[in-house]
């Protein structure tokens, strides 16, 4: 999959950079929303307090439901209740907005700053979370859009984020490459957010080995 969004990426030529897996979906509204969203004039809000900050990129965010394969059923995760909080919030910060920072979908981003890192092909899961890591250095302010843009996402029982054997064998190389981003620039992130990515590896694993001990 990364080499897949790897020549996407260097094919890509219109402004902005917006992520589908193939078997997933959006809502008819989805892009237009998310356009809006980041192109909206930031000055207006009331935390813009400086020429600065009024013109730094916006990452959109959209409202995200779950379905299992092979079923019709819609439900929510943590990252729609990320939306729920900042929905009517205007721009949010880093931290508000964390949940949408575990994966490339549900979000608009500006292709200057997407063509400036690359998915790793090393990894089989959790390549997606540490992209958009690398790029939460260029993002400071994030909107929602409106509720009725979603994206919807498939959730498969057997995929790669799913095998406790993969995810272990890539833990430390995973969490290695986290340290070398932070390293990389160190002032540009916010460290709390790489504090939370580095610990949300091994609680992953946690999770999946629960999960396998309860069926």
């Amino acid at each position: 999959m990364s080499h897949a969004r790897n020549l996407g990426l260097e094919a890509a030529i219109g402004d902005y950079i917006c992520f589908i897996d193939d078997d997933d979906y959006v809502s008819p509204s989805y892009l237009e929303a998310l356009l809006s969203a980041a192109e909206s004039d930031s000055e207006s809000d009331s935390d813009s307090d400086s020429d600065a900050k009024a013109h730094a990129p916006i990452m959109s965010l959209s409202n995200l439901l779950c379905f299992n394969d092979g079923e019709k059923d819609i439900y929510p995760d943590h990252i729609s209740g990320n939306f729920q909080r900042i929905k009517n919030q205007g721009l949010v910060t880093t931290m508000q907005a964390r949940q949408y920072l575990s994966g490339p979908v549900a979000k608009l981003v500006a292709r200057e700053y997407a063509l400036r890192e690359r998915f790793n092909p090393r990894f089989s899961n959790g390549e997606d979370a540490l992209y958009i890591f690398a790029l939460s250095r260029f993002y400071k302010q994030y909107r929602s859009t409106t509720e009725d843009a979603v994206y919807y996402r498939r959730v498969r029982g057997n995929s790669a984020r799913f095998k406790l054997s993969s995810r272990l064998a890539s833990m430390f190389s995973l969490l290695w490459a986290y340290v070398c981003l932070w390293i990389k620039h160190p002032l540009q992130y916010h460290f709390i957010l790489f504090a939370s990515r580095f610990l949300a590896v091994p609680k992953g694993i946690w999770k999946i080995y629960r999960a396998k001990l309860k069926k």
